[in-house]
């Protein structure tokens, strides 16, 4: 059960560490649909992340999106449908990891 409970865990920070608004990461990649509200509100969904997971992976995430906040130019429509899947990712991945306990996840 620890082996599937750490491999669970690894797996969700992976797939987090993807999301990281970063060139080459998928994460980047959907950035590009978003405005600068849509990045607002997803920088902020990760730092509570942080604040309730105690995970350095959103931290990572919330860093990126500042940056791509405050750099680089930002489409004036927003895509619904990009913050609605990259906030369900978010959250998805973060229960994931929340569900693990915590002396399960060093295996």
């Amino acid at each position: 059960m620890e082996f599937w409970a750490a491999l669970a865990h690894a797996g969700a920070w992976l797939n987090l560490i993807n999301l990281v608004p970063v060139l080459g990461l998928d994460g980047a990649q959907a950035t590009h649909a978003l405005n600068r509200m849509q990045r607002g509100l997803i920088l902020a969904a990760a730092i509570l992340f942080f604040v309730f997971l105690h995970e350095g992976v959103f931290l990572f995430i919330a860093a990126g999106m500042a940056w791509r906040l405050f750099t680089g130019a930002a489409p004036e429509s927003r895509s619904s449908a990009t913050m609605i899947r990259y906030t369900l990712l978010l959250f998805l991945l973060g229960a994931l990891m929340g569900l693990v306990p915590e002396t399960m996840r060093r295996f």
